[in-house]
């Protein structure tokens, strides 16, 4: 009976040791473990970390290439300039990821474009489809950036002592040299068509809402923001709801028109800065435009007298006489066109120099009027620009007019008159619209793709 005591008081005091030493072991090997996961997140965490800062560097550079592609460009093939396009991209990647030249070298890409100008795979373009007068096309711009292995401390213990960190980012230029509207409704507010509008290129575009009782036939439907009213009849059926349309010239530079001599006929003075102008004031024959610029202040009037201009451009400014000056937005209108009776207009654009594409141009935040309302017919070659202001056509002549015009207004009155003077005559207006004789679009559509 002692002895079986004295067992079991032995097999007592081993027991807590035993239970010590299992539960020390499974503290250290807990800690090991926890240290391992610890330092895994902080290794993952860093490389991850890289890795977004890789990804917004390569968005930055395929971007910045994408814009620099056509910057300098003033030709009318426009010829990229893919040398300032991979440096914009290099510079940018090495500010905000520090890629040396000696990376770019040896960068390697499998799926780069064919394109690769810039001494590396690694910033390649591809073009589709090849650039021709009077369309538009794509370019892509594929930029990877060369690979970074991120340093894992902790990691090491695991066997990885790096994570490689590498991004790819893509960017898509879509240059539109015609506008796909025709005929460009850009302002807000209701818009009428009372006339027969008939476009053979292109399509109508409005803003705003539509009313009217008149026909419209497009190549393509016509694209409306609000609905199609009940009234105008469309071939084929418009567009309705769509998102606003924006001015496909807002970033175009106007005609520059400073240092021009002050004058006080068109007619027989050229080209220069004018005010109020009333043709009936000096009875003749067509008032006939030389080649040139005519800058006009003020109101430009006829009942009797045509307007004849070749390779002319006819602008309308605020200010005065003395200092023609752009517009300011919400401010009083400035110069406008009021024909009416017999008399028409009869313009080409210039062909070439600085002012090559535009016919009417009003200043951007001019509400001017530019009123038809006579009795013969209009031929106008060359782009019609007046984004703040209205092109109002209304007349009973046996022809509307005929324009081979890239259209942008603020505001569409076809087939109608303000005072009511035309018993309900519905004008015709009929236009075309090629690149030929309209200003070409230089500005860029650019975004960034998914990565294929």
């Amino acid at each position: 009976m002692h002895q079986l005591t004295r067992r079991t008081k032995v097999r007592s005091d081993r027991g807590p040791r035993d239970h010590g030493a299992v539960t020390l072991i499974v503290t250290i090997v807990m800690s090991l473990v926890l240290v391992g996961i610890v330092s895994l997140v902080v290794d993952l965490g860093l490389a991850r970390d890289t890795r977004r800062q890789a990804q917004e560097a390569a968005d930055a550079a395929a971007l910045a290439a994408a814009n620099a592609l056509f910057l300098k460009t003033s030709d009318p093939t426009y010829d990229a300039d893919y040398a300032g396009a991979v440096d914009a991209a290099r510079t940018i990647a090495g500010k905000n990821f520090g890629t040396s030249d000696g990376q770019w070298s040896a960068c390697v890409d499998p799926r780069a474009y064919a394109l690769r100008p810039g001494g590396t795979q690694c910033i390649s373009f591809q073009v589709s489809p090849p650039p021709s007068a009077g369309t538009g096309w794509t370019t892509l711009v594929r930029v990877k950036l060369p690979f970074r292995n991120v340093q894992t401390p902790f990691g090491g213990v695991f066997g990885s002592e790096s994570v490689r960190v590498d991004a790819i980012a893509t960017a898509d230029v879509v240059n539109r040299k015609k506008s796909t509207c025709s005929v460009c409704v850009v302002g807000s507010g209701a818009h009428t068509i009372d006339g027969a509008l008939d476009l053979d290129t292109g399509t109508l575009a409005v803003n705003g809402t539509l009313q009217g009782r008149g026909s419209v036939r497009t190549p393509t439907a016509a694209v409306l923001q609000g609905d199609s009213p009940p009234g105008v009849r469309f071939t084929p059926s418009a567009s309705q709801d769509q998102p606003e349309t924006q001015d496909p010239l807002r970033y175009l530079q106007l005609p520059y028109y400073e240092g021009l001599p002050q004058r006080t006929d068109p007619c027989t003075e050229g080209p220069g800065v004018y005010g109020d102008v009333d043709l009936d004031d000096s009875p003749g024959s067509a008032c006939v435009l030389r080649a040139g610029l005519y800058v006009f202040v003020g109101t430009v009037r006829s009942t009797t007298r045509s307007i004849v201009g070749s390779n002319a451009t006819l602008v309308f400014a605020c200010g005065d006489f003395r200092v023609p000056r752009t517009c300011s937005s919400g401010g009083s209108g400035g110069g406008g066109l009021v024909l009416t009776g017999t008399a028409t207009l009869s313009l080409t654009e210039p062909d070439g120099g600085p002012h090559d594409g535009w016919g009417i141009v009003a200043e951007r935040d001019n509400p001017v009027r530019l009123i038809f309302r006579g009795d013969g017919t209009n031929r106008i070659d060359g782009t019609i620009y007046a984004a703040s202001g209205t092109l109002d056509y209304g007349g009973n002549g046996p022809g509307g007019p005929v324009m081979d015009s890239l259209v942008v207004v603020g505001d569409l009155a076809l087939g109608t008159s303000s005072a009511g003077d035309f018993g309900g005559q519905r004008a015709p207006f009929q236009s075309t619209y090629s690149q030929l004789n309209n200003t070409e679009l230089t500005t860029n559509d650019i975004f960034l793709v998914p990565n294929g």
